[in-house]
Formats: C-alpha cells, structure tokens, sequence
C-alpha cells in the first residue's frame, strides 16, 4: 500500500511538473498573427522580409490567420505574447509598432514597404466627374496631402473620414473598390479632396474590403464597362490585372510590425523578423 501510494505522489509531482513546464513555455510561446493567403499585405510583407521559396521553412506553430488590419490590431491587443503586421495608416494605441533595424514605421529608411495602386479600366472613357478626382489622384497636390514617408500624412487639420452628404451632387457618385489596407487613406484623402475643391461635383461609394473585388468583374473593374470606378490595390498589379488597367502609384505604405504594449519587445532585425514569421523562433526567449 505504501508503495502504491508513493508510485501516486511520483505520478502526481511528474504530471504537476509537465503541467508547470507546459504552462512556462505557453508563456514563451510567440503567436504569430498574419493576413490571410491572398492578401496584398501578406504578399508584400513575405516579399519585402524574404519569405518564400523552397529554402523557406513552413511556419509553424501558434500561427493565426487575419483577414483585415482591424483584426490584427484587435489579436495582438489581447496577447502580450502576439506579434503581426499591419499597414501603417491604421496602427492606433492598442498596439505598439516596433522598430526594424532601428527604423520606425514613419521613416522613409522603414525596410518593409509596399505601393498603393491605383487603377481603371484602361479601355474605358471616364464620366467627366470621375476623370477629374482621378486627375487629382495623380497630381502634386495628392501626393503632397499622401506625403512622403507613409499613408497617415495626410494633414492633421484634414485628417477626417468622408461621410456621405445628405443630397447627391448633380454629377453622379464614383465608385472605390478594392484593397482594405488602402481604404483608411481613401476616406481621408477624399475628404481632403471635398474640403479643397469646391467645384467637385461627385459623391463616393468607398467599399473596400478586399483587392480582389476592386478587379474582379462582379464590383471592379476588370468589365470594362465601369466609367465611373477605380480599384485599388496594396501591392503591385499581378500581369492579369495590369493587362486591363491604367495605373497610378499614388502612395508608399509602410507595413509596421506590431506588438502588445506589455511587450519587451522594441525593436528586431529584419533577420530576426524573418526567422519568427518563419517559425525558425517559436518562442521569444529564441531571440538572442
């Protein structure tokens, strides 16, 4: 019988033992968050740090897939042991953007970037109200407004959301379909657009959830019969796409690699980034 109940108590303090140890690591354990395949964010991101090829490990581990930057920000939030990417124009106080190599998010030296395209039907004749916020969308005084080092430069006394107005203007409404990451700087730079052209003749219909219904045929414009409507995408246009479009680069996006304000974590190399979104570092304490 004793021995019987010493062989339980050993049995008891291995399994208490496994069950504190478990317990340490998930403590360790980094939850990778990142976009969903398919997403230009996910794509320019593995470009921009060197993820892919055959040499490239599969990412393993606690790895959870996102479908829009408000659900990255809302996962890394909750986890101080989280780690994701986001665009730049939609990092708030919920999270913390980390250095890399020493470069915040906002400098023009930031090594993980990507293009925001712009884009319509290259075979089209663009209804007159439509042609004109496309030709601002091209000029100095949209880039100047966009600003130099990322997306949320827009100026501050600007910086306001486009809210539909409570009678149509006579002209018609254009349609922005298309990426979700490039949908923060729309509704900014639209409004901007509003507040400094008072003959501007148009109403908007931003609906942006996605890059693939800014191109496809069902709400793009990829039919070729949408005077009125441009796409927008957060990476450079696949040769598909590019083949029916006339383009504009309108603006370079930062992607910020986004931590838990609890986090210790201020600044990683871009090799260090590589190697956790690779899964090559499943545990923070890899990080020497």
């Amino acid at each position: 019988m004793k021995k019987l109940t010493k062989l339980l108590l050993v049995s008891m303090c291995l399994a208490l033992a496994i069950a504190v140890f478990a317990a340490c690591g998930n403590r360790d354990t980094i939850m990778v968050v990142v976009r969903e395949s398919g997403s230009g964010t996910r794509a320019e991101f593995d470009r921009n740090v060197g993820i892919g090829g055959v040499d490239q490990p599969v990412l393993s581990g606690q790895i959870h897939e996102i479908t829009s930057n408000g659900q990255v920000i809302t996962s890394v939030a909750e986890n101080p042991l989280a780690i994701g990417y986001i665009s730049a124009a939609t990092v708030d106080a919920r999270v913390r953007a980390i250095t890399i190599d020493g470069h915040a998010h906002t400098s023009l030296n930031f090594p993980i970037a990507r293009p925001f395209i712009a884009a319509h039907h290259n075979t089209v004749e663009l209804q007159a109200f439509a042609q004109a916020f496309w030709n601002f969308l091209g000029s100095a005084r949209a880039a100047a407004a966009i600003g130099l080092t990322h997306t949320a430069a827009v100026p501050d006394a600007d910086r306001t959301n486009w809210t539909p107005p409570a009678t149509r203007p006579v002209g018609g409404q254009i349609l922005l379909r298309g990426s979700s990451s490039v949908m923060p700087l729309m509704q900014r730079l639209v409004a901007y657009y509003v507040l400094h052209t008072p003959a501007a003749d148009a109403d908007f219909d931003i609906n942006m959830p996605s890059t693939s219904q800014g191109f496809n045929n069902t709400d793009g414009i990829q039919s070729g019969n949408n005077n009125r409507t441009f796409g927008f995408s957060s990476a450079d246009l696949t040769t598909a796409q590019a083949a029916f479009s006339t383009q504009l680069h309108i603006a370079q996006d930062a992607i910020a690699v986004i931590v838990h304000p609890d986090s210790n974590i201020t600044n990683l190399t871009l090799a260090q980034v590589r190697n956790i979104f690779t899964g090559a570092y499943e545990r923070w304490s890899d990080i020497g």
